[in-house]
């Protein structure tokens, strides 16, 4: 039936490509001539690129969308935490979720990003966190260890905290972790 069809139209010959996403036909591209025979190895291998590049960039934007929602969904991992998490790159920070600047007593993230790591890092640790800081910069985590931080009006807020590897544009870094010790030292000074 699609034979006589095609015929009655004018194609002579015509050939068909596979267009696929992940290893499945997600479509079919068609393609007729008025000319007999018109379709050679030339034409063939030209249009069989072509579907291959379709698939390809098929493929691309499917994978977009995953990793748009993969960021999403981290995002929002990151930015419900019920923990205090920074990014810094070259010791400058340039992230920070609503737990962490609340624990540093500010109102807002951007009284605190963009600010060198010295600033939070009590002075009686900074030797410790820059040799932690080496780990980093080798591909290692660091454990949790019981540090000081400085808050924006000045006073101190005792933090757990661990950090692994981070980088992004050729810039290393870490991501932070760090909680509030203030309720756990204090039960421990009363037992």
């Amino acid at each position: 039936k699609w034979r006589k069809s095609t015929m009655d139209k004018g194609f002579r010959s015509f050939a068909t490509f596979p267009i696929e996403v992940r290893n499945k036909v997600v479509a079919v591209y068609n393609i007729y001539s008025k000319n007999p025979k018109f379709f050679g190895k030339k034409e063939t291998e030209l249009l069989l690129e072509l579907t291959e590049d379709i698939s390809f960039a098929l493929e691309y934007i499917e994978l977009e969308k995953e990793r748009s929602v993969i960021e999403e969904r981290y995002k929002n991992i990151v930015e419900k935490a019920p923990i205090g998490i920074f990014t810094q790159l070259n010791d400058v920070i340039t992230y920070i979720n609503p737990e962490g600047y609340k624990m540093l007593g500010a109102g807002s993230y951007k009284e605190i990003v963009g600010k060198n790591i010295i600033g939070i890092i009590h002075p009686d640790y900074v030797d410790i966190v820059f040799k932690r800081k080496e780990l980093l910069e080798k591909g290692e985590s660091t454990t949790e260890l019981e540090e000081k931080f400085n808050k924006t009006d000045g006073s101190e807020i005792n933090v757990m905290v661990s950090a692994i590897p981070y980088s992004q544009n050729g810039q290393k870094g870490a991501q932070v972790f760090f909680r509030d010790l203030t309720e756990q030292i204090k039960t421990r000074k009363e037992i």
